[in-house]
């Protein structure tokens, strides 16, 4: 899962459809990352109910993360990055490598549980007080 060129992305599945973690390399901005990554959000109600909780999971993951809405899309996103590193090198594998692992681990770990309750998809697309 990728697409040749400067970026490439990798996703594995989490517990249900519609939400992925998946890390990212590019080399073009010279940065890797680790992201939780909800599809057909367009409302961003998921990412909104997990803000509620954004303190409480930015301690469980032992970082401070970037929660983006993605505006104008149906999709919305919570990433870690790592800068400055070049993902073309070889002697960088390894640490990248292992920092992309871990960053996996993490969001699983923290995110596996809450993203099961989460609205997403049609469920978003009716009007309250129905």
């Amino acid at each position: 899962m990728g697409r040749p060129g400067i970026d490439n992305w990798y996703y594995f599945n989490i517990s249900r459809s519609g939400v992925v973690i998946s890390v990212t390399i590019s080399t073009e901005k010279s940065r890797i990352s680790a992201e939780l990554y909800i599809h057909n959000d367009p409302f961003k109600t998921a990412i909104r109910e997990l803000m509620v909780e954004k303190d409480i999971i930015e301690k469980e993951f032992g970082h401070q993360l970037e929660w983006q809405e993605l505006p104008g899309r149906k999709a919305s996103r919570i990433a870690i990055y790592r800068q400055d590193v070049d993902p073309s090198d070889p002697d960088q594998y390894a640490v990248l490598h292992a920092w992309m692992l871990d960053g996996i681990q993490r969001f699983r770990k923290v995110f596996s549980s809450r993203i099961k309750t989460l609205k997403l998809g049609i469920e978003n697309t009716q009007p309250e007080n129905v």
